[in-house]
């Protein structure tokens, strides 16, 4: 089974521990603190070096990676702002053809 967590307040209460040991993969972009990192990644990941309060917030889509290894990697996911969503979404839209009934395909 697949599942994805995602949070937007990290904190002990909105990922308790107990579920968070079960994810084999986590990834923690910006954080406001070093606790807060830590609530993603793991206890003590902060103290040794690897914080997600560290990443500059100009660096969008760069977060550090958890995945089996005991030290997070660095890692660049492919970013869109707003409007960059808002125009493959006009695209995807004009690309869409009609059928016979006059409903979208």
């Amino acid at each position: 089974m697949i599942a994805v967590l995602a949070a937007q307040k990290r904190s002990a209460d909105t990922v308790p521990s107990a579920i968070r040991d079960l994810v084999d993969y986590r990834l923690a972009f910006r954080c406001a603190t070093r606790d807060a990192s830590d609530v993603i990644l793991g206890a003590g990941q902060a103290t040794r070096g690897f914080s997600a309060s560290e990443i500059e917030s100009s660096k969008r889509g760069v977060g550090l990676l958890l995945a089996g290894d005991p030290d997070p990697k660095a890692i660049k996911c492919y970013y869109l702002d707003d409007r960059a969503i808002a125009e493959r979404i006009r695209n995807a839209a004009s690309l869409r053809t009609f059928g016979e009934s006059g409903d979208r395909r």
